[in-house]
């Protein structure tokens, strides 16, 4: 599966899919010891009183780019 949001800072990377589920974590460098084995981990919240995770179909996503920029901008 493609990673749709790649998020790091040089030594620490994460890979996130299209649903916002976290697939990979490399770190303390980037490109070797993958923490994750690729599997998928996936994310949620609890917000007043109920659960939900981010990969449910109710959710409405949008996955940009800024514009001319590598700044992800994802709601």
């Amino acid at each position: 599966m493609p990673r749709d949001i790649p998020v790091g800072n040089g030594s620490l990377l994460l890979n996130f899919d299209k649903s916002y589920n976290l697939r990979d974590i490399y770190w303390p460098h980037v490109g070797q010891a993958l923490h994750t084995a690729g599997d998928i981990s996936h994310t949620g919240v609890w917000v007043d009183g109920r659960f939900a995770w981010f990969d449910a179909p109710e959710w409405e996503r949008e996955i940009l780019y800024e514009k001319e920029t590598l700044v992800t901008h994802v709601t």
